[in-house]
């Protein structure tokens, strides 16, 4: 059974947005989206992963990074834990400042009557989901974030969850593993990426459907008495 004993109080819808935290807002989408990923000069550096940047190659001929090849059990998953640990300590950095500076409460009051119809979602979220087109890890260190700040509910991580297992990491790996299979498409590109999309939603709100429907038979199984007959 699904718990709901978390608040879903924002923090920062309860103090007056500015203007200032749209624009922040506004930022974090394109910082974490990917839109400045291929541009060149300074704006390259407004790209969440521009600026996380790249492990070193031991050797000429290796690949970047230090786990090797051939590793197994634990050692193995230990430098794999080992490598992702700057993207979400990075990530969970700049999720924190962009709350800080107010994005996250702009996110809530702009965002929320949209999310809630899609996905049954605060508008806060949209960050995590934003991340998680782009990477697995900052999408997972963002929602946790959240969770553990109290800004999301049981059923609301839950929800996000569901959303980003499905295609993780969705626009990162489509165009850079799938890319080799797009000669052999009869279908346009961005058709295969929209399916995608709409699964993941679909992921989402399969969750969601759960969710209310176990909170509904929660309520119900109170009304039930010891002695097995259901309360008027």
């Amino acid at each position: 059974m699904i718990k709901r004993s978390r608040s879903t109080t924002l923090g920062g819808s309860s103090r007056s947005v500015g203007a200032a935290g749209y624009v922040v807002f506004l930022i974090a989408i394109c910082f974490f989206s990917g839109v400045f990923g291929k541009v060149s000069g300074p704006m390259r550096f407004l790209d969440f992963n521009n600026l996380l940047g790249e492990f070193g190659k031991i050797t000429q001929d290796a690949m970047p990074g230090f786990q090797g090849q051939g590793g197994t059990g634990v050692r193995a998953g230990f430098l794999h834990g080992l490598s992702i640990a700057p993207s979400v300590c990075f990530s969970i950095a700049v999720i924190s400042l962009v709350d800080r500076l107010g994005g996250l409460a702009a996110a809530e009051r702009m965002l929320s009557p949209i999310m809630r119809i899609i996905m049954g979602v605060p508008g806060n979220s949209t960050l995590a989901i934003i991340a998680s087109w782009q990477s697995s890890d900052t999408g997972a260190a963002l929602t946790r974030d959240l969770y553990e700040k109290g800004q999301i509910n049981d059923d609301e991580r839950d929800i996000l969850v569901a959303y980003q297992f499905s295609a993780g990491a969705t626009l990162g790996l489509y165009f850079a593993h799938a890319a080799i299979l797009f000669p052999f498409l009869t279908k346009p590109v961005g058709l295969a990426l929209l399916v995608q999309m709409v699964v993941k939603v679909l992921g989402g709100n399969l969750m969601r459907a759960y969710a209310i429907w176990d909170a509904r038979r929660g309520k119900s199984a109170a009304k039930v008495p010891e002695g097995g007959k259901r309360l008027v």
